[in-house]
């Protein structure tokens, strides 16, 4: 991992604190990494037979220990690029997200996961662009009492093709 990278991870999510002492701040970079290595392990095997929404909830899992959020969810963009589709939440809510689409047309935010290939971090959602273009999401976001978020794209190949959301329920976060 790059200085500004590690920089940065403290502004996003505190997952570390680089002004603290030396020693705790390299145990808990040994411990992210750690951690990201078991993910990279579960992303690299052999999937035969297991279908891809089992990988993908486990991911969905190990993100929220990893960086200690209520909710994760991993969207995959359909093929004509019109929505990302819900495949993957940890824990499940209430109301099971797995298999809803999220449109993208006419919602700049969802469109700029695709084409900019940016995070979205949303720290206080109440005035937020996201509820702002979607009352679909608004309502998703009141039910549960999410209140802050951060959405990374998955990119490969320089193509956007989904997301993964990482949710505060409850509490702010960013």
């Amino acid at each position: 991992m790059s200085g500004s990278l590690l920089t940065q991870l403290p502004s996003v999510w505190p997952l570390i604190s680089l002004n603290g002492d030396r020693d705790i701040a390299m145990n808990n970079i040994s411990s992210l990494l750690a951690e990201l290595y078991e993910i990279a392990k579960v992303l690299s095997r052999p999937m035969e037979g297991q279908p891809l929404g089992d990988t993908l909830q486990e991911i969905a899992r190990r993100l929220c220990d990893l960086f200690g959020v209520d909710h994760s969810t991993i969207t995959l963009l359909d093929e004509g690029q019109r929505f990302f589709v819900v495949e993957a939440e940890y824990p499940k809510l209430a109301k099971p997200l797995v298999g809803e689409p999220i449109p993208i047309q006419d919602r700049a935010s969802q469109h700029s996961l695709v084409t900019r290939q940016e995070p979205i971090v949303a720290d206080d959602l109440n005035d937020h662009a996201l509820i702002l273009e979607s009352s679909s999401f608004r309502q998703i976001v009141q039910t549960f009492d999410i209140r802050s978020l951060l959405i990374v794209p998955m990119v490969t190949n320089g193509d956007t093709i989904g997301t993964i959301s990482l949710d505060a329920i409850g509490r702010t976060r960013c």
